[in-house]
Formats: C-alpha cells, structure tokens, sequence
C-alpha cells in the first residue's frame, strides 16, 4: 500500500486547517499517496485535477489515493500544480516558487512554472501514454505471467496464417504438446486454440513449486471446465481463461487469454486459431461462427495461481476495438476467409 499516514485521530471529525467540513473528513481525508495529500480541500482540488485522466472520484473513494499508484502520481502532480513548490534548478543560485519559473526537481526531471504544467507533466510523467501496466507490474508484482509467453508469440508470429511458416511450425507444435498429431489446418481435429494456452502456461514457473502454474496438456478448450487443475473465478481478470461452448452439442468451443474490455465491455482475448493466426479478438458472452453459437462458460486460470490486486481489470484495459492492439503489435489484419 502506498503511504498512508493518519494524522488524524479516527473520531476527530473536523479540522478546518485542512478544509475539512463534514463528520468523518479528518479520518477519511488523512494523509494519503505520494505526497500525503491530507484533508477535504486538497482532496476536492486534486479530484478535478484527477478527473482529466482517471474517471474515479476520490472524494467517494478517498482509501484509493494509497491503493492505485495510477491515482497516487496523479494527485501529487495536481499536488505540484497549485502549490508552487521551491527549489534549485535550471542553473538559479537559489530557491524560488514554482510561479516565478523555477522548477521543483523529481528524480533527474523538472516541474516547470505552473502555467506550463498542463503541457509539461505529460512529457515528464507521460500521462497520455503512460503504460500503467508496466507500473503496477513494478509496484505490486507480476500479473499472469504466461501472458508474457503469449503475447511474445503473437508479437513474433506478426498475424502470420497457420497455413504458412512459421505460423504453421509454432501451431503444430502448440498441438504436439498436446499429444494431437493432426494438422493446425485441419479445422475438424487440428484446432489449436487451447493447445495454444496450455503450451503457453507450461512454459512459466510458479515461484512456490519451481514448476509450470496447473495446467492440462489438452487441446480441449472445454478441458478448464471440468479438469481440477484449473478453478472457475466469478469475475474476469488479466490473463484469465474464458471459455466458451457450442451450443449444437458438439461438445466443442473456443478459449482464449483475457487481455482486456471494449469500451462497449466485450472481452478482447489473445488467443490461437482466432482469424486463423495469433492475434487479439472481441467477443461477447455469445458469438456465431460458420452458423455455430458459442456461449459463454467461465473464466478460469490456473488451480495453483493465486489472484492479486494487479490481476484485477482497470481503467487502462479498455480499448477501443481489438483492432486498436492488433496494430500497436504490428499483427496483420485477420484471414478474410475465417
């Protein structure tokens, strides 16, 4: 947890040096995140500010301030803006307010004068293009970690076919691990989309056992639904299984890695065999393929995986289209014929 200092007594409910107005403000609006914002008013201030890049209201939700790392950079540079803060910088022989054009150093970096920080902080924080996962990754661990195989498949496969190399080479040996000797373009028995998640999870290491995470090396894609080495979780999170099944009583389905939301909240997953390659598709809790239904089951991930804070979806996983990632990956457009 970021800090989270009280310096308010938890039944001191007032205390108008720091703006506070209401019963609870001095536990509620104790000092919290990177600069230990403290009290009603610069929890109001800060909010406005927060609002441009984070839709939370931390007025409603002011714990979040020492729990999202997102929200404690954010409201230490509203912080930096109407503050004014003093320090040496740009070659001046003494300290000066940030209004008079002198910045406050962070790191190796400068906060220029205050009407020029709206410009400024997304070049020096990258507020825009931040990538937020990166930074939870940092702060509070790892999320799924055979996300990290997947996505270094996808990234090296480029949307290549599975009829062409080296698609076709990595499918096959997606599917021999998976003891299935059949053809990856084989669309009957040679479907590869599970074997494509469990090669992926296989090639892990849980820090616990020092072995691959729980899986099967099955290229079942209704294998999580019933195998003990997987659990069903109620909500779905990064990196996540979520499976689906046909409803002709094929027996069949699809299954794919979560990777985020639409902004119309479909799954984005990263799986095989979707457009006939590796690539980032949208689904809903239905889809039809070749006339075929499939509904959603589940979402599942490893027995032996245990979920964490950072797994949980954010803000930052919702996208626009899968198409959006698919391009930022350089993968080329799906098979027209799939």
């Amino acid at each position: 947890m970021i800090a989270n200092l009280a310096y308010a007594d938890k039944n001191r409910s007032v205390n108008n040096r720091v703006g506070n107005t209401q019963e609870g403000d001095g536990w509620n609006f104790r000092g919290k995140g990177l600069i230990q914002l403290t009290g009603r008013e610069n929890y109001t201030k800060a909010d406005a500010y927060t609002l441009k890049y984070e839709k939370t209201d931390i007025l409603k939700n002011p714990d979040i301030v020492s729990k999202d790392i997102k929200i404690a950079v954010l409201t230490s540079m509203a912080f930096f803006k109407w503050k004014g803060l003093i320090a040496l910088s740009n070659g001046s022989s003494e300290s000066k307010p940030v209004s008079q054009g002198v910045g406050h150093e962070v790191g190796n970096s400068y906060i220029l004068k205050q009407n020029a920080f709206d410009n400024y902080t997304s070049k020096l924080f990258k507020v825009i293009e931040c990538d937020w996962k990166n930074i939870d990754i940092k702060i509070f661990g790892k999320r799924a970690p055979w996300m990290e195989i997947a996505l270094s498949e996808a990234k090296a496969m480029k949307g290549n076919l599975e009829s062409e190399d080296p698609m076709y080479s990595r499918a096959k040996s997606y599917l021999e691990y998976c003891n299935n000797n059949y053809k990856p373009t084989n669309g009957e028995y040679g479907a590869w989309c599970a074997a494509f998640m469990n090669w992926c999870i296989h090639k892990t290491n849980n820090p616990k056992t020092k072995k691959p995470y729980n899986h099967s090396n099955s290229a079942s894609s209704l294998e999580p639904t019933y195998n003990e080495k997987y659990k069903q979780i109620p909500n779905a999170i990064y990196g996540c299984l979520v499976v689906y099944k046909s409803t002709d009583g094929s027996g069949k389905g699809h299954t794919g890695f979560l990777y985020g939301k639409t902004k119309d909240n479909r799954f984005i997953l990263l799986g095989g065999n979707q457009g006939n390659s590796i690539r980032f598709s949208s689904y809903g809790e239905s889809f039809t393929y070749k006339k075929i239904t499939k509904k959603l089951v589940g979402f599942y991930i490893p027995s032996d995986y245990e979920v964490t804070e950072v797994d949980k979806l954010k803000n930052i996983d919702t996208y626009i289209s899968s198409e959006e990632i698919n391009k930022k990956f350089a993968i080329k457009e799906k098979d027209k014929t799939n």
